[in-house]
């Protein structure tokens, strides 16, 4: 058996509530799909546990730019090389956009061509890259509006069960979408290096998330370093998010490296909806990276 692919889309996974019932079907859909795939694998049933690991579905819908390439950019280190990520954040679907299958660096994609991968591409070198275009791995009937479940899931499956990538359609010889990424910006003010940076957008838990990430600050100390948002100063960049009193602002960087604003037992997106540019000062001495 070849790798485990791994799930990331605008489909909610979670079931507090009937009224999740769609979002639950186009889960289950993903499932379905690559299970007929398996060997010996039956047709009225749905397994647990097997080809396919949902490790998240956490993107808000048709949110490309702000959370889609976000997600993909910060799973791919928690993963094995070779792993097969099919990453669904498509409001072009059934549109002219391309359906795609592509190697990133030490890891392998299923998705639209709409710019989700951009975070990757920036990082990681860009291997070959096939246009989905072979019906004999793709789910028919075919929705016009459904193609992870019709094209990506069922062409995932079969590529982590030993399909060739060529076999899945042709090469793709033009240049994938990109979007344009914000960076952090960095700036010397009285000998203090100055790095100013955006809000992405906010968790479940209300934590603004930022573009800053650690590497950007090198090695100096996290609580060396005093962070403002939209000129407010809330302090040094905490260890973790008990080291403020409850109801107030901090800065910490959250498990994936970035830089996060939160509140301690609240909400940053509640008590600051507003948040969009976040500044970082560095102290005199330290103005470089790794310095």
């Amino acid at each position: 058996m070849g790798s485990q692919p791994s799930f990331v889309t605008d489909s909610n996974s979670r079931r507090p509530s009937r009224r999740q019932n769609e979002r639950d079907c186009l889960v289950d859909g993903f499932r379905y799909s690559r299970h007929l795939r398996r060997p010996n694998a039956r047709r009225d049933c749905v397994p647990q546990s097997g080809l396919v690991r949902d490790q998240r579905h956490p993107c808000r819908s048709r949110t490309v730019r702000s959370r889609g390439d976000l997600r993909v950019g910060g799973r791919r280190g928690s993963v094995p090389p070779g792993t097969i990520f099919v990453v669904v954040v498509d409001p072009g679907v059934g549109s002219a956009r391309r359906a795609i299958a592509a190697e990133i660096g030490a890891w392998r994609f299923v998705g639209p061509d709409n710019g989700l991968l951009s975070v990757l591409l920036e990082q990681y070198a860009l291997g070959p890259v096939v246009e989905l275009t072979n019906p004999a791995f793709h789910r028919q009937p075919q929705s016009s509006t459904f193609h992870g479940r019709d094209i990506f899931a069922p062409v995932a499956a079969a590529w982590a069960t030993g399909t060739p990538m060529a076999a899945l359609g042709p090469p793709v010889t033009t240049p994938l979408v990109r979007l344009d990424l914000a960076h952090p910006t960095s700036c010397l003010v009285n000998q203090r290096r100055i790095l100013t940076g955006v809000v992405i957008d906010a968790d479940h838990f209300g934590n603004w998330r930022t573009n800053i990430d650690r590497d950007h600050i090198g090695s100096v100390p996290p609580g060396d370093c005093t962070v403002t948002v939209e000129g407010t100063d809330i302090g040094p960049i905490a260890n973790c998010y008990a080291d403020s009193t409850p109801g107030n602002m901090l800065a910490l960087f959250g498990s994936n490296n970035r830089l996060e604003i939160a509140v301690s037992k609240g909400s940053a997106a509640v008590l600051f909806p507003t948040a969009r540019t976040v500044s970082v000062t560095i102290p005199a001495g330290k103005t470089e990276p790794g310095t």
